[in-house]
């Protein structure tokens, strides 16, 4: 049915329909948008030019040894700021900077090497690249580098960093970030990937549309479907609205967008503006806050990001739910303090990966294993 309804979606979408597709059956269609995830900085201007960190068209790149470098120049000249904190305070230094694997949904079995290679899961807390991870954190944790309370204060992430008191903030990295960041206004910054972009079915699948199965009329849901992912104007008309009354055009501009004169944010009766969440975001217009080839980023971002091999894989965990949820337990307890670097992962990581295998990892990895072997043979 959607080969006949919505042909154009699939053209669109191309191999990313896979992270919603289980046995053959499509279960929803991921919006196009950033598909990837790079990771690195974001920096004040103030400080990268203080400290000669070079930006190139906002996706410039530096080496791990040359951020610790650009930490230490921060540390001791600039006393009243801390260096660098987490994205949020629920997310560790591992997952907003030094990430390279495939969590496969919820880290229960890895694939390393961005899902590169062959489709054999790992214990992620037994390798030596989780282990350099966190005693990398331990280590910048210990030089005061990291903001202290990162993995319990609140406002962890764009609301700290929006006080002027923090000199970096380690993210996820996608082409317009900070500029297409309204939480970032306020601090003139720019982004600087350490690891590069990719891709898995977590990503991709992080937003989708989908037709409920109570719905009267799936075809032509269907074609407009198919018209978001297709057509400019009826994307456009959703998450901009009406030309002349919520938003113009920039003179000498086709895809820069403006408020019409008289009209602001409080006045305009239209601020959806949410590119992500519907369709195809190459089709939308670009407000002016942002750069004008910002779709051609997005697109080039896309296709060059590394994809995981097990791109397409979903695990069904019902066969060890009990296992999970002890998992899970383990994990609440021991990732965040490791990898903030708050703990002596000497004393406490092989605490975390014995119980780690008391609470039954290494069953549910045998359980997505066999699972993802399945899918293998299948796909």
């Amino acid at each position: 049915m959607v080969k006949q309804y919505a042909p154009g979606l699939l053209d669109v979408e191309g191999d990313f329909i896979k992270a919603t597709t289980i046995n053959g059956k499509i279960y929803g269609f991921p919006t196009i948008r950033d598909m990837a995830n790079a990771y690195g900085l974001i920096i004040r201007d103030d400080i990268a030019q203080k400290y000669g960190v070079e930006i190139n068209d906002s996706m410039g790149a530096l080496t791990v040894d040359q951020v610790d470098e650009l930490f230490a120049k921060i540390k001791e000249g600039e006393p009243d700021m801390y260096v660098t904190q987490p994205q949020g305070q629920t997310t560790s230094v591992l997952d907003s900077f030094f990430k390279q694997h495939d969590s496969m949904g919820d880290d229960m079995g890895v694939l390393l090497d961005h899902g590169q290679g062959d489709l054999t899961l790992v214990n992620l807390f037994e390798t030596s690249y989780y282990e350099d991870a966190v005693r990398k954190a331990r280590e910048w944790n210990e030089k005061g580098y990291i903001l202290p309370d990162a993995s319990t204060n609140p406002d962890t992430g764009v609301s700290y960093y929006k006080t002027g008191k923090v000199a970096t903030t380690l993210s996820l990295i996608h082409p317009g970030v900070p500029t297409d960041n309204s939480n970032m206004s306020g601090i003139k910054s720019d982004a600087v990937i350490v690891n590069p972009a990719f891709t898995n079915t977590q990503q991709v699948g992080a937003i989708i549309q989908a037709i409920p199965t109570t719905c009267e009329n799936p075809e032509k849901v269907l074609e407009f479907l198919n018209l978001l992912y297709t057509d400019a104007d009826v994307y456009n008309a959703l998450v901009w609205g009406v030309e002349g009354t919520h938003y113009v055009h920039v003179d000498g501009s086709d895809a820069w967008i403006t408020y019409p004169e008289g009209v602001s944010a409080d006045t305009s009766g239209y601020t959806l503006s949410a590119t992500y969440a519907f369709g195809n975001r190459y089709l939308s217009y670009i407000w002016n806050t942002d750069p004008e080839n910002l779709n051609k980023k997005f697109e080039e971002f896309n296709d060059s990001a590394i994809k995981s091999n097990a791109l397409g894989f979903v695990f069904d965990s019902s066969n060890v739910k009990v296992e999970v949820a002890a998992v899970q337990a383990v994990f609440d307890q021991y990732r965040l303090p490791l990898e903030n670097g708050v703990i002596d992962p000497d004393e406490n990581l092989p605490k975390f990966i014995q119980a780690l295998k008391d609470a039954g990892i290494d069953t549910v990895i045998a359980e997505k294993q066999k699972q993802l072997d399945e899918w293998a043979a299948a796909n």
